[in-house]
């Protein structure tokens, strides 16, 4: 299944679950209030440098098609998330992380927060500091735009700028679905 098809199989597969959630039927109305749920994906990914050295000092070209897919909730401006994507190393990797709107302004977003990401290879040289082992402790920061011409009810297209760590550059979007206030 191809990269695209399974992001749209995705979208389609929370679609059922946003309903459910929001019938009186399953949880009182008050329960899900001010939450929402996401999905997002990858467009584009970009490194400061082109290359890396593995341990033997050989260049190697990053990865800049990562594929990533995550699933998040989100309440008063904090969101947990759960990702899987293609690491700059060519690595499955996986990321739980937290993030935290900073400031606000006219729809755009600053969201800062920390992931913990496994599926590294320890043989790799790197520069950053964070890696424990296989496992990165790495920084997030964003920028994000919400904007009502960009929504249908309670679902919502939100396009990101992303960092994650300290020379990865990412553009998604998220498909969030808010229910109702």
């Amino acid at each position: 299944m191809k990269s695209n098809q399974k992001h749209l199989a995705l979208i389609l597969a929370l679609s059922p679950i946003s309903s459910l959630a929001s019938s009186d039927t399953i949880l009182p109305p008050r329960i899900w209030e001010g939450w929402s749920i996401s999905t997002e994906i990858n467009l584009i990914t970009d490194h400061s440098d082109g290359t890396y050295n593995d341990i033997n000092g050989v260049a190697h070209a990053y990865n800049e098609s990562n594929n990533l897919v995550s699933l998040g909730i989100s309440k008063g401006g904090w969101s947990l998330g759960v990702s899987t994507f293609e690491n700059s190393y060519f690595e499955r990797s996986n990321m739980i992380s937290i993030e935290r709107e900073l400031w606000n302004f006219g729809g755009v977003g600053l969201v800062g927060g920390v992931g913990v990401v496994t599926g590294y290879d320890v043989n790799i040289l790197r520069d950053d500091t964070f890696f424990f082992g296989d496992t990165l402790v790495t920084p997030l920061l964003g920028v994000e735009y919400h904007s009502s011409h960009l929504s249908l009810g309670e679902f919502g297209v939100v396009p990101k700028i992303r960092m994650m760590g300290l020379d990865t550059y990412m553009l998604n979007v998220e498909l969030t679905y808010n229910f109702e206030q």
